[in-house]
């Protein structure tokens, strides 16, 4: 028994899990308690790879939109001419990255496996710091009259012919090789 204001009543007390006090007293209307319903959360969904693979779909949509590079005239490369070259990758080298135009070191690597039908043997590394993913792009451009060194240090006739290669590609609907 306990006491409230100079009365006795037997109470109970319950606490809630907002630290609040429910006052019970017998034989009166008990006020209803919310029920505490804890959902489960959803765990977030993982990060995305950067290593993923990408749609074929999207794939060859970009690559089917790109257009013919001026690069082949002008012998200076540019996000088309950047595009091209993924498109030839993942066409030609198992790239399966994004098609957007700014290679990483993946789409490079797909250069150098597609070069080992022109005669690449170099290591598949992507990297263009050692000149060999330049050496891949030299090679592939012999096959479409490139005469100039194959020296990994690319100048605008690298870039010409590689091109041309890239554009005849482009025209012949990206055969798969």
């Amino acid at each position: 028994m306990r006491k409230i204001l100079g009365f006795s009543i037997a109470v109970a007390l319950i606490t809630c899990l907002s630290g609040c006090v429910t006052v019970i007293v017998p034989g009166t209307a008990q006020p209803t308690v919310p029920e505490v319903v804890r959902e489960t959360p959803t765990p977030p969904a993982p990060a995305a790879d950067p290593q993923a693979t990408y749609d074929i779909a999207v794939s060859q949509q970009a690559c089917g939109a790109a257009s013919a590079t001026t690069t082949e005239s002008d012998g200076a490369p540019g996000v088309n001419y950047y595009t091209l070259l993924q498109c030839f990758a993942w066409y030609n080298g198992g790239y399966q990255g994004a098609i957007d135009g700014y290679p990483d070191e993946e789409a490079w690597a797909g250069i150098q496996r597609a070069a080992g039908a022109a005669g690449y043997t170099g290591p598949i590394d992507g990297s263009l710091s050692n000149g060999n993913a330049v050496i891949a792009l030299q090679l592939l451009a012999a096959t479409a009259g490139y005469t100039g060194p194959i020296d990994g240090d690319p100048g605008p006739n690298t870039y010409r012919f590689s091109a041309a290669l890239f554009n005849s590609y482009l025209a012949q609907g990206w055969p798969l090789e």
